[in-house]
């Protein structure tokens, strides 16, 4: 068995201490760091966190030690020998994707803080993890003897040490998936099907929490999942929210998740409807992104880019349904919901990278734009989860429609659940449209070759949606249009980016410039929506702007009318029956069972 230890000791250096033994092979012991963590689509090269190791025989000898490249080290010992490796890891990153330690916690997955075993991920793990004195553990894998009695003398400050925890995973790729969260948290446990759920905030007292009713929500969230798919295929799950004044996001684990939330999830109606729907979402890829899947999905290689052109199935097909699982679970109501698909219609319809690449571009393209946004961006990319939301709405509002509301996105999923439960395997990335039709009997091959495979032609939002008696109202800002994506840096503006087909697109303005006047008029932050409001139409500007700090004078242009500002879906004056039937059938509430 691979075993591994970790040691808290001083979590205000924001550092641990890791021990790895294992026994060595025909060629040694050779350790990989993962370059990236799956769910999230960036090499990260979690080696970067690591100090150099050193490595000792049983005896205490030390072993001779090569570091093959920046992230993998071999270790020269006889076969059948235990190799002991220890190193020191920083870890002051926060996000829910990388380490991060400081004096009110401690967290980390498998893939961003232990390595592997070259050649036999296979192999049985145990970890075994102490904190500081009065903190708690709290991690999914399996519990196993922590074996204390008389080991103080392996761990290291052991003095300053609580209690072993201990955990076996089967193999690496469980370990890998496994969240560990410590500190000295507030928990609460939920039963759903007889399964425990238990809640852990790492939160630092700026909100009030009400514990016990994001229970009641959380719980209300997995029931309605649950509902869909038929049960849980799990024996446990852990929900780690990490509150803090602006975080926002989350990764998926096979039975777990972690979750960044802002102060104003507890403090705004809005900001709690954004996190019952993020946890719908991370929910819902217990199912749809970790267990079934795109081939390329796993098993994974954790040195490298897995690519696939599918991820608008795992992430485009998780961001509709938590929206309409959230309102299934009464979280919501069909007013809500419908303001939350007006908001995400006018996100998609001021993007002009949309007409700038493909969605299955977008899946591919993932590890070198969606996370590496650049000034361009806005022009180029399109994001998968946007608009593969939009395109799985009108995919499932064409299966209502053609199949009189007898069947449904829900029934693809029920279909794509039984058939990973029956070989464990990933689907090839092309094979949706196929799955589509046996789950259906409604051929969409056309349809997902336009709305995925070409960049030129975007859902019919409009004819979607009045299918179902519902209408989209556009309205525009009064002021014009500068085509400009402007931000702010203290008391500057600063051009971001700029639309390719916008008003100053031909101009010379460049990312980066520091706006200071239009028109004679400063330019600064809290002059700047009162000053575009002025502005007339179709006009040509004076502006100045301030580009490596050298003055420039240059014409800017406003367009011909306002931006997008606002849209909204609402119902029909005078809808038909069908149309009445449809959006029953829809939103009433019901999740259709097969």
């Amino acid at each position: 068995m691979i075993r591994y230890r970790v040691a808290i000791a001083e979590p205000q250096r924001h550092t641990a201490l890791l021990h790895l033994s294992a026994p060595a092979g025909p060629d040694g012991l050779t350790l990989h760091f993962p370059a990236w963590t799956p769910g999230s689509y960036l090499l990260r090269e979690f080696a970067r966190y690591a100090d150099e190791p050193g490595a000792e025989d049983d005896l205490g000898r030390t072993l001779p030690l090569h570091r093959d490249h920046h992230a993998s080290w071999t270790i020269a010992a006889p076969e059948g020998s235990t190799v002991h490796v220890r190193w020191t890891v920083w870890a002051h990153e926060l996000t829910v994707r990388t380490p991060h330690i400081d004096d009110t916690h401690a967290f980390f997955t498998g893939t961003n803080l232990l390595p592997l075993v070259a050649g036999r991920t296979d192999e049985p793990v145990r970890l075994e993890l102490r904190g500081p004195r009065g903190w708690e553990v709290f991690c999914p894998l399996d519990v196993a003897p922590s074996r204390d009695g008389g080991e103080d003398a392996a761990w290291p400050r052991a003095d300053l040490l609580g209690e072993t925890h201990a955990f076996t995973a089967p193999d690496y790729d469980r370990l890998a998936d496994a969240i560990v969260e410590v500190g000295p948290h507030r928990s609460t446990t939920v039963e759903v099907e007889g399964v425990p759920h238990r809640l852990v905030l790492w939160e630092d007292g700026a909100v009030d929490i009400d514990l016990e009713r994001l229970a009641r929500e959380t719980a209300e969230l997995v029931r309605t999942n649950a509902r869909l798919f038929g049960g849980l295929p799990y024996p446990r799950y852990d929900f780690v929210f990490h509150v803090t004044e602006d975080g926002r996001g989350g990764l998926e684990h096979l039975n777990s998740t972690a979750l960044a939330v802002p102060w104003k999830a507890f403090t705004t109606d809005e900001g709690r409807v954004d996190m019952h729907t993020l946890i719908a979402h991370e929910h819902l890829h217990v199912w749809n992104g970790k267990r079934i899947r795109p081939e390329a999905l796993g098993p994974f290689d954790y040195l490298r880019e897995n690519h696939t052109r599918a991820l608008w199935v795992v992430e485009g097909l998780t961001v509709y349904m938590d929206e309409l699982q959230t309102l299934r679970g009464g979280l919501i109501d069909r007013e809500g919901y419908l303001r939350l698909l007006g908001q995400a219609i006018r996100r998609f319809e001021t993007t002009p990278g949309r007409f700038g690449q493909s969605l299955a571009d977008a899946s591919l393209d993932a590890w070198i734009r969606l996370y590496r946004p650049d000034a361009n961006s806005i022009n180029r990319t399109v994001s998968y989860y946007l608009k593969g939301g939009l395109v799985w709405l009108c995919l499932d509002l064409h299966l209502r429609t053609a199949t009189g509301g007898e069947r449904s996105v829900d029934d693809v999923l029920r279909l794509l659940w039984r058939r990973y439960e029956e070989d464990g395997q990933g689907y090839a990335d092309h094979a949706l449209p196929a799955l589509i039709r046996e789950a259906t009997g409604v051929d969409v091959a056309d349809l997902v070759h336009a709305w995925v495979e070409r960049r030129d032609v975007q859902p019919d939002l409009d004819a979607a949606l009045g299918s179902h008696g519902l209408r989209i109202e556009r309205t525009r800002s009064g002021a014009p249009d500068l085509g400009l994506v402007l931000g702010t840096e203290g008391a500057d503006v600063v051009v971001r980016s700029i639309v390719a087909d916008g008003p100053n697109a031909e101009g010379a303005l460049a990312p980066g410039d520091v706006l200071v006047a239009l028109d004679g008029r400063r330019v600064w932050p809290g002059s700047l929506r009162a000053l575009l409001d002025s502005l007339a139409p179709g006009a040509q500007l004076e502006g100045h702007v301030f580009r490596r700090g050298v003055l420039r004078a240059l014409p800017l242009f406003t367009a011909e009318q306002g931006c997008l500002e606002e849209v909204r879906v609402l119902p029909v004056d005078t809808p038909t029956e069908e149309q009445r039937a449809l959006l029953e059938g829809w939103l009433g509430g019901g999740s259709p069972s097969r």
